[in-house]
């Protein structure tokens, strides 16, 4: 599931600007690859809480108590989902999309930091 997940991540970065609505220039590039390697951090952090759940739990309500599998799923969907709304905005919105939820993902891997939690591949 791991190399499926990587896979997946690394095709939709690979092909994102060839199927662009509208032109994605250098600068929605970079924000779209910030925004998932932010993603896929959060996801490895989501999995060593999970795989430590007698020390962490998870703050996301959908996550809570699910297995890698869906953990999986779930960043898989939620970066694909986030690319195809991306790829519908002009380039302004596009960069205000995926700099807010960049902004929001670093927030929630400070936090998980601070707190011990580390990364689980």
């Amino acid at each position: 599931m791991k190399i499926l997940f990587t896979f997946a991540t690394l095709l939709i970065l690979l092909i994102s600007p060839a199927f662009a609505g509208s032109e994605w220039d250098k600068t929605d590039k970079l924000l779209f690859s910030i925004f998932t390697i932010f993603n896929i951090v959060d996801y490895s952090q989501t999995r060593y809480i999970s795989e430590h759940s007698d020390k962490y739990h998870e703050a996301n309500p959908i996550l809570k108590d699910k297995n890698e599998q869906f953990i999986t799923l779930y960043f898989g969907g939620y970066i694909l989902t986030t690319w195809l709304l991306s790829n519908e905005l002009q380039s302004n919105y596009r960069k205000a999309l995926l700099i807010s939820l960049s902004s929001s993902a670093l927030t929630v891997i400070g936090r998980n930091v601070m707190v011990g939690i580390k990364l689980s591949f």
